[in-house]
């Protein structure tokens, strides 16, 4: 399948007008026209149909563009932690009901991926809020930072409110990576002028585990990274909200010409509303 009959349609489908994709393209309009034309005669299938003044995706166009036997890949970026506890799900549920696609997983900073979707090289993200013209947002997850402690780790005098102090006494691994603000935890020891008892810094979800679960630590860690442990009860959650809170909305974004990737997005949807948060 030609690459350049492809891009035409997508930019069709983003303008939903054959003259606006064409001047967004830099081409005349009949040569979008034809390169539509000719997309449709490899398909089989009509791509659009006319609305007033605008054209919209069909949903047998939407079909056959997404389950074609050529497209090999869909990129998608999402922040560390949702790209190492949450994806796995969505992939894995993908695979048991089609199966024929494969993924590129790329991690890292919201400011990043967000360039990344503004040049096209993600389809999709998992992030941060973006504002930002043409880029589309969907809460799709909340994901906050938790105290843990090992199963082994002595209980706290009163769980329900933990003091600064007792925290300062336990074996403590201080965790730093990604998105959250992690200065509120260094703050909770400073205003409280007491040195924490921290055995290790590391910038690893699974370091900073495999710590607390050794040394029968505590740490503070998103709840999407000690989901499981805690479901084992390997792990126990310590409340703190009453000292401070930390919460990462985490958004599914994309671009609005992106609209052929539905069935993933809805997958993803429906991972998250089933997701034991």
């Amino acid at each position: 399948m030609n690459i350049e009959h492809i891009e035409s349609f997508l930019y069709v489908v983003h303008y939903k007008s054959l003259n606006k994709a064409a001047k967004a393209l830099f081409l005349s309009q009949p040569t979008v026209t034809a390169r539509i034309k000719a997309l449709q005669n490899t398909l089989q299938v009509k791509l659009f149909l006319r609305d007033g003044n605008h054209l919209t995706l069909t949903g047998k166009g939407k079909e056959r563009m997404w389950n074609r036997k050529d497209k090999q890949e869909l990129v998608s970026g999402s922040n560390i932690v949702t790209a190492q506890y949450f994806l796995p799900h969505v992939l894995q549920k993908w695979k048991e009901k089609v199966g024929n696609i494969k993924f590129r997983i790329i991690s890292g900073p919201s400011a990043t991926l967000k360039d990344l979707l503004y040049n096209r090289q993600v389809d999709i993200a998992l992030m941060g809020q973006v504002i930002a013209d043409g880029i589309l947002n969907e809460q799709i997850l909340q994901n906050e930072v938790i105290l843990v402690r090992h199963k082994d780790c002595p209980p706290f005098e009163a769980e329900g409110k933990v003091t600064v102090e007792q925290l300062a006494k336990q074996p403590f691994v201080f965790f730093e990576c990604g998105a959250f603000d992690w200065k509120y935890v260094k703050k909770l020891f400073e205003v409280a002028e007491i040195e924490p008892a921290v055995i290790a810094y590391v910038d690893n979800f699974e370091v900073a585990k495999s710590f607390v679960k050794s040394m029968h630590a505590i740490s503070f860690l998103p709840y999407l990274s000690v989901k499981e442990e805690l479901k084992s009860g390997e792990f126990v959650s310590v409340p703190t909200k009453h000292l401070f809170h930390i919460q990462q909305n985490i958004y599914l974004t994309y671009v609005s010409l992106e609209n052929i990737y539905e069935p993933f997005i809805q997958l993803i949807r429906e991972t998250a509303s089933d997701f034991d948060l």
